[in-house]
């Protein structure tokens, strides 16, 4: 018998994707909770993964940003890029 946690799993749907609202450059975006952000498109020219504080350029202009939650994703920008957070799935 499968045990009760995939059982669940397969009764739930997977979240969807949120559209995340980018504002003036450079935009930072709080994780409400573990998942990706993923950044496309605009013209790009530093994105940061932020902890406590600290931010690390992430060596990225587009991509699959996984954070957990709390982590801040900043994107400085002169054509703004579209973001969106899928969370994960536990």
């Amino acid at each position: 018998m499968p045990h009760s946690d995939e059982t669940l799993s397969r009764l739930v749907s997977p979240p969807a994707p949120g559209a995340i609202v980018v504002g003036a450059s450079p935009y930072t975006y709080t994780a409400p909770q573990n998942g990706v952000v993923v950044v496309s498109g605009g013209t790009v020219s530093l994105i940061q993964l932020g902890r406590s504080g600290v931010f690390l350029d992430t060596g990225l202009l587009t991509g699959v940003i996984p954070v957990s939650a709390g982590d801040q994703v900043k994107v400085t920008y002169a054509v703004a890029p579209t973001l969106s957070f899928l969370p994960s799935l536990r």
